[in-house]
């Protein structure tokens, strides 16, 4: 499930070996992701882009690699979702195929109307009418819509992709409604806990602040290709005027909170995403005690 030129080209291929009559080998493992563009981005790297960037700010949150830790950005990320913050999500290998799946992605809430506007209007600058899409633990995603028989063979495994529709149940409509289409149908991705561990615990975090585990989930682009390397994560942040900042997850398993410091409204240098951290931090301290 590669859309794309990419894709078709692979299938034209496959195509041509059946009209010529070459029979296939035998199955291989079941396809379950598609995190296989590029090479993963390394702490190294991260930091020397952060370094060369002067008009960056970050600070590290731990590693996702410890599962406590791992838990604590989860509900972090959530937090600034749930009040309406825009967080890009860099992380692994890229999504082969012109969508985010998660690991070049912009997360947002899918519980305010409002959404789809600012995303359009104020983070991608493209035109009022382009819908966003969900992504969703597996739970949420049969809640939600009406999940196609067709596509129910290893746990609905072609729903991992986002390149089908689903109808969208009533309950979606009134709880997600920034990603039910105008038709009544959303384009989902059902989310795995071993294929993608840190947005898998961001969606069960978000579960537990807005109701749903759900997100809103576009490209983590703006007026270019999706970004593959630090430096273009960085230059994402940098050009879009709605996001609030940047999750950037070293190979090894750091993890960085980036922010633009510029100051030119919309954007505030930071303030309201620190005001987001503090109100975090206290929280966690106070359910720690």
């Amino acid at each position: 499930p590669v859309p794309g030129d990419a894709g078709q080209a692979r299938e034209v291929i496959g195509g041509a070996d059946r009209l010529a009559g070459v029979r296939a080998g035998p199955p291989g493992e079941t396809l379950t992701h598609a995190f296989y563009c590029g090479e993963a981005p390394s702490r190294a790297e991260i930091a020397a882009a952060l370094a060369a960037a002067g008009d960056m700010g970050h600070r590290t949150l731990g590693s996702v690699r410890d599962p406590r830790e791992c838990q604590r950005i989860a509900e972090l990320v959530a937090s600034i979702i749930a009040a309406d913050g825009v967080v890009g999500l860099y992380q692994g290998r890229a999504e082969t195929g012109p969508r985010a799946l998660g690991h070049r992605s912009i997360l947002a809430n899918p519980t305010n109307s409002r959404t789809l506007e600012t995303l359009n209007r104020l983070v991608k600058y493209r035109e009022a009418v382009r819908p966003l899409a969900p992504m969703a633990t597996r739970a949420a995603a049969e809640r939600l819509f009406e999940l196609s028989p067709g596509a129910a063979a290893a746990d609905y495994n072609a729903y991992n992709y986002m390149v089908l529709t689903a109808r969208a149940r009533p309950e979606a409509h009134r709880l997600v409604p920034a990603v039910v289409h105008q038709d009544g149908t959303s384009r989902v991705q059902i989310v795995r806990a071993e294929t993608d561990p840190v947005t898998h615990a961001i969606l069960k975090a978000l579960g537990r602040r807005i109701g749903v585990e759900v997100c809103v989930n576009t490209s983590l682009n703006v007026g270019a290709p999706i970004c593959q390397t630090p430096a273009q994560a960085l230059e994402t942040l940098r050009r879009s005027k709605g996001m609030h900042a940047l999750l950037m997850i070293a190979e090894e398993g750091e993890a960085f909170l980036v922010w633009h410091k510029l100051v030119a409204p919309p954007k505030d240098g930071g303030e309201k995403l620190m005001g987001w951290v503090r109100a975090w931090e206290a929280g966690t301290v106070a359910t720690a005690g």
